[in-house]
């Protein structure tokens, strides 16, 4: 019996020893795999390819794409910021006081211009009567621009052909003077929404005769934030091969350009003959709306002009 309960006792310490190493062997591999989550990005290979990973913070949460060397952040994402802004802001806002001082300047500027018939400038228009109603001298103040500083828009319709000159004068609060932000012939139209800033187009004074009835040759200035005026980029001009047939010039027109067929091309100049481009009709309406912004009709903005008269011009 002794015998038998020494046995006994002998298995009971094996089966223990047993369960003790088994449940020491199964806790490691437990914790390994409770480590792992479930959606682990692996890490980048050695030979340098890697996944897509997407990196977040709190400043901006987002996403980068390293898969594309070339595609890499302007900035450090964890640096990175969202800049809300408000669509319906005045960019006006914070500018009244100079607002306030630009327009009594501005107001005597024109006095001056009905009496002298000189603009700021020193440039003297001779005056002569409009040939319609549509076309007398006007103005208007507006922050053209969109920098919250209004500007004076002077456009001299009644003028000889030379005296007439459409121009956009800001003023410097600092001098108390103005500064000649653009120059061009009147029938001017200004946009805001080009790829390349804010855009002011100027028409020849003389067409052609290359361009269509329903089109009229123009210059195209970009507006220079750091100079504070608008940098003339290029001339746009129109050329239809009817009409250059009528003219004898046939010869001149760029059939390999002209990839609809229709006998329409435009021929853009930039900077007075640095370079000349020469494009077919969809393709210069890509260039117009990169430079110009919106759609075709109606893109320009919409100001609100006012007579010269209302000064009484010495000669109206």
């Amino acid at each position: 019996m002794k015998r038998k309960t020494q046995i006994l006792l002998a298995l009971l310490l094996v089966l223990a020893l047993t369960f003790s190493a088994c449940t020491a062997k199964s806790e490691p591999a437990q914790q390994a795999e409770a480590a792992e989550p479930a959606d682990a990005v692996p890490l980048p290979e050695q030979d340098g390819q890697t996944d897509s990973i997407t990196v977040e913070s709190e400043a901006n949460p987002g996403t980068v794409d390293i898969s594309d060397p070339n595609a890499s952040p302007s900035q450090d994402p964890q640096e990175m910021v969202i800049v809300s802004l408000d669509p319906s802001a005045d960019p006006r806002e914070g500018h009244e006081e100079e607002n306030e001082a630009a327009y009594k300047e501005y107001m005597r500027v024109l006095q001056e211009y009905v009496v002298l018939g000189t603009l700021p400038d020193g440039s003297e228009h001779p005056y002569e009567p409009a040939y319609d109603e549509a076309h007398v001298d006007k103005y208007t103040i507006w922050d053209i621009d969109g920098d919250g500083l209004d500007e004076l828009i002077v456009r001299i319709n009644e003028s000889i052909m030379a005296g007439m000159v459409e121009q956009v004068w800001g003023y410097d609060h600092a001098s108390g003077e103005l500064a000649l932000e653009f120059t061009g012939f009147p029938e001017c139209w200004y946009t805001e929404e080009g790829g390349a800033g804010p855009a002011a187009m100027s028409p020849w004074s003389h067409g052609t005769g290359m361009e269509s009835d329903g089109f009229w040759n123009y210059h195209v200035s970009i507006y220079n934030p750091q100079t504070d005026v608008y940098d003339y980029l290029a001339s746009v001009e129109q050329q239809t091969k009817a009409n250059m047939a009528e003219m004898g010039r046939a010869g001149e027109f760029s059939d390999d350009y002209d990839a609809d067929g229709n006998g329409i091309l435009y021929v853009i100049n930039y900077n007075f003959g640095e370079s000349i481009q020469v494009l077919d009709d969809e393709d210069y309406e890509g260039w117009r709306r990169f430079y110009e912004g919106g759609e075709k009709i109606g893109y320009a903005l919409i100001l609100e002009w006012l007579p010269l008269s209302d000064f009484v011009h010495p000669n109206g």
